[in-house]
């Protein structure tokens, strides 16, 4: 079973993201746990009601296809609700990141991919 806990620099390290500062994503960040074992991390950062979204993953929490959707589909309804306008995100290029974001409600742009939470003035 798969468990999320509020990221912590242990969980960064435990990742093998040294690299990767904690404060990148202020306090809105998770990790993934199962058995014990850190299988990924996603956060975001917010400036001008703006959310800037990461993610990292282990190829096992790619095989919960279904729980990563639902899990995203439940952090964009809370950043919604904290009055956030826009979401921007960061992909691999690949056609499997591609469609996965398409299917959140993402649009690909120049610079990533955006999802427009509130109508645009």
């Amino acid at each position: 079973m798969i468990t999320l806990e509020p990221l912590t620099a242990a969980h960064m390290e435990s990742f093998s993201i040294p690299g990767l500062p904690l404060s990148i994503w202020e306090d809105k960040a998770v990790a993934f746990i199962e058995d014990g074992d850190v299988i990924g991390v996603c956060g975001c950062s917010v400036a001008d009601g703006t959310a800037t979204v990461g993610m990292c993953l282990d190829p096992r929490l790619r095989l919960h296809a279904a729980f990563l959707f639902r899990t995203a589909l439940y952090g964009i309804e809370g950043l919604r609700i904290q009055g956030i306008k826009c979401i921007k995100a960061q992909a691999e290029e690949s056609p499997r990141d591609d469609r996965w974001l398409q299917r959140l409600g993402f649009v690909k742009t120049d610079d990533g991919y955006v999802k427009w939470l509130q109508a645009q003035s």
